[in-house]
Order: C-alpha cells, then sequence, then structure tokens
C-alpha cells in the first residue's frame, strides 16, 4: 500500500508522501527500484499545506518514528522512539517547472547490551527541483532536467537506498550515540526524441560517514547511472529497455560493481 489518506481543509492525514520528499523528482526508469540517492519517505502522518501565493506553499507535519541504528559486533541494539519525525518543505511551481526546498528533525534513540541506553538528534535538508526544456522543433513536448541535494545526520531512512539497512545511527567507542552524516545527490534528464519516444539519463550518489565502530559490511558508499529509451505504444501502455551501472563500498573499503540490462513494460490503470 503506497498511498491511503484523507484530506480536509488543508490536512492530510494517512500514508502518505513526508514533506522531506519530492514525489516529482523521481525519474522515467525503467528500473522499478530507481536511482540511489531519492528520498523515499511514505509513512503515516498528519500533514498540513498552507498557500502563500498562487505558485508558493508551505507543507508541514509530523510521521510515525523509527530509530534504525547499526549494531556493533558481540552487540544487540534496540531503536527506541520518544518522539514523531518533523518535516517541512516551501514548495514553488510556474510553467518553467517547480522547486522544493524540505527540513528534517528526529529524535532518534537506542538502546544496547554492552552501552545502555541513549539518544540524539537528527536532522537533514533537501532541495529539488524540476526544469522544463523547450524543444525548438514543438511547441508542446518538452523535455525536463530534474536535481536534488540531499545533506544531513541520522536520516538514513529516508534514502531510497540506505533505508535497506539499519544507517540512522551507531554507538561509537565512548557508548554515544552518533547520528550518522548522510550526502546525497542526484541528477536526470529526460528527452523526447519523438512524440511517442523518449529517454531519461540518471545519476546518483550517495555516502555516510561512519565511525569506526561499524561492521566492515556496513554502508558506506553507492553510485548509480543508468539510461533508456521508452516506446509509449498507448496512452496508458510503454515499454523500455534500459541498461544500469551500480557501485558499492562498504565500510570496511571492500567494494563491488554490477552492469545490467533489462527490458520492462508498464501500464497505468489511472
Amino acid at each position: 500500500m503506497q498511498q491511503l489518506l484523507g484530506s480536509i481543509y488543508g490536512v492530510t492525514v494517512g500514508q502518505t508522501f513526508s514533506p522531506f520528499e519530492d514525489p516529482d523528482i523521481w525519474p522515467d526508469t525503467v528500473d522499478y527500484e530507481g536511482p540511489n540517492s531519492m528520498i523515499f519517505a511514505r509513512f503515516p502522518s498528519v500533514r498540513y499545506e498552507l498557500g502563500l501565493t498562487d505558485q508558493l506553499a508551505l507543507h508541514f507535519g509530523v510521521a510515525q518514528p523509527s530509530s534504525d541504528v547499526a549494531t556493533t559486533d558481540d552487540d544487540t541494539i534496540k531503536g527506541q522512539d520518544h518522539a514523531p519525525d518533523w518535516a517541512m518543505n516551501l514548495r514553488g511551481e510556474s510553467d518553467l517547472g517547480h522547486f522544493q526546498l524540505g527540513s528534517l528533525f528526529r529524535y532518534l534513540g537506542a538502546k544496547s547490551d554492552v552501552y545502555g541506553e541513549d539518544e540524539a538528534f537528527g536532522w537533514g535538508v533537501n532541495l529539488s527541483g524540476g526544469l522544463n526544456v523547450p524543444l525548438p522543433w514543438s511547441d508542446t513536448d518538452q523535455d525536463l532536467l530534474l536535481a536534488q541535494g540531499t545533506y544531513g545526520a541520522g536520516i538514513g531512512r529516508y534514502g531510497n537506498d540506505t533505508s535497506f539497512s539499519a544507517t540512522d545511527a551507531v554507538f561509537n567507542g565512548r557508548g554515544e550515540l552518533v547520528p550518522l552524516p548522510y550526502y546525497g545527490a542526484f541528477v536526470g534528464y529526460t528527452h523526447r526524441w519523438l512524440p511517442d519516444w523518449r529517454s531519461t539519463a540518471t545519476y546518483g550518489w550517495v555516502k555516510l560517514d561512519g565511525p569506526p565502530t561499524q561492521n566492515a559490511t556496513a554502508y558506506r558508499q553507492t553510485q548509480y547511472a543508468s539510461v533508456n529509451l521508452i516506446w509509449q505504444l498507448r496512452e496508458r501502455l510503454s515499454v523500455g529497455v534500459e541498461a544500469l551501472y551500480g557501485d558499492n563500498q562498504q565500510q570496511g573499503r571492500s567494494s563491488g560493481d554490477a552492469f545490467r540490462t533489462q527490458v520492462g513494460v508498464a501500464c497505468s490503470l489511472f
């Protein structure tokens, strides 16, 4: 279930996007998971939209928390949640495209068999936007440039790649709960060759700076690149072929990469 919500008078309640995520920044990839550095945050939440002008709005809200704390050798750690995650964004839209500046504040907690209990403050900023690029030979079709930059500490839960493992925080050698610094960047470009043919190229980069107490196999850095060609057979039916490359580096400096191609068929019911 990706979305289950209700809205009235600007208040939205349910399973939906966090204000920290920009849902319009996701690129047109054949790969269902998408780039590693995307902010992917859909949780049970309450949010409110405040219109400032016809083109500018402020969104803020709270979401169900989850402190995902990395384990260390010979230790068992359990996350403890004492407060919801707070997020907000300022979003502007026009015929040229859109921009969004989001912020996130978290109260992380954990209990360790070795170090006991501790809390830490997590935070993040996420700047994203999309620019419509006119084509000289068409009055209706446009290219699309997408970009996003993310920085913070203790926000691994919100990353598309990092959310698959405990990357919010870790106990250091002094028994202190330390939020893991998070760096992420993404750029994508969609070009329309013909009204029914388009291509999208993407690149994503994510890095976590963790202390030496982390396991050697812990997440450290990944890169993601893709390029595709998509044919829009019908209004709601498309076929695409895509080439992808990924690179993964662990905390112990071990690394590996992979290349793959895939073909996908997508049918949109609505």
